[in-house]
């Protein structure tokens, strides 16, 4: 096995060890007292400590061909062993047990400074970035447009609320590619919601369309009504007689119309095309003059 082997195999071993002593520890403190905050915190330790190891294992080996940079990697690993002490003992409390993580968080971040991030943890992190950018410019938009409706305005601030809680893990430089992949699919779902939100807030206010077309289909049977009358008079006017074709094809017309409006148009934009199909057959009644009355034979 060559040196970076052996140090790879040490550093599991040395990990490995701390794992089992927090897990140990953990174990013995929910025996005598089931803390289920000081549980959890247990388990965030332990998972700090195998990311800090995957990051520290995947650092040496990225900079594997650079002298200096690995004999740092090594200074830093023998560093964190008065750390690894504190972990392998029992945890009395759950202060300790928060101010170890905050420790471990710590040393991650130093790690990250030390050897740049991941490749490919840069990149997630920039379409992370990227993503909480569309996600804010969203619901800034629907905020925007929600003055007049308090349930949508309400859902963006509790969306904004949610955002803020995951800036401080999206801007931690000691992200592993799982945890920023994590945070990824956390802000799909909020970029999603935040389109459907400005979506519904930029849209027509239901309220006030139905309003609008309930007067609008109000409107388009009084409109039947006038347009009927505008031909009866102008066929009285022009002496129209039943036959004619003018006469036959407006009688026609108005039977399709008066099928229209027993229907009620399901959309404001159906009902006010209604509307005006209705003022251009009125209209149409208006132009008749006795000039179109038929010539005698």
């Amino acid at each position: 096995m060559g040196s970076d082997g052996r140090r790879h195999a040490a550093i599991g071993i040395v990990v490995g060890i701390v794992v089992g002593s927090v897990v140990g520890a953990a174990q013995a403190q929910t025996a005598r007292s089931p803390d289920p905050a000081l549980t959890r915190c247990a388990a965030a330790l332990r998972e700090q400590v195998v990311e800090l190891n995957q990051a520290l294992v995947a650092s040496q080996a990225r900079h594997r061909a650079n002298p200096v940079m690995v004999t740092r990697l090594q200074t830093l690993d023998a560093e964190l062993q008065p750390l690894r002490a504190r972990l392998g003992r029992e945890l009395r409390n759950l202060p300790e047990c928060e101010q170890l993580g905050q420790n471990l968080a710590a040393e991650h971040e130093r790690l990250a400074r030390m050897a740049g991030a991941d490749p490919q943890v840069a990149e997630c992190m920039q379409a992370n970035a990227l993503t909480l950018r569309d996600t804010l410019l969203a619901l800034d938009g629907a905020a925007q447009a929600s003055s007049t409706r308090p349930a949508q305005a309400a859902q963006a601030q509790l969306a904004l609320k949610r955002l803020d809680e995951l800036r401080p893990d999206l801007a931690r430089e000691s992200q592993s590619l799982a945890s920023c992949r994590q945070l990824a699919g956390a802000l799909a779902q909020e970029k999603q919601q935040a389109a459907a939100l400005q979506s519904a807030a930029t849209g027509p206010d239901p309220m006030l369309e139905g309003a609008a077309l309930a007067a609008c289909r109000a409107s388009v049977v009084d409109a039947y009504a006038d347009t009927r009358q505008a031909w009866r008079d102008a066929a009285l006017v022009a002496g129209f007689k039943p036959g004619h074709p003018v006469l036959d094809g407006a009688i026609a017309r108005l039977r399709q119309w008066r099928e229209e409006v027993a229907r009620p148009p399901a959309t404001l934009i159906d009902c006010q095309a209604l509307a005006q199909a209705l003022e251009l057959e009125r209209g149409k009644a208006s132009g008749q003059t006795p000039s179109n009355k038929p010539a005698s034979g």
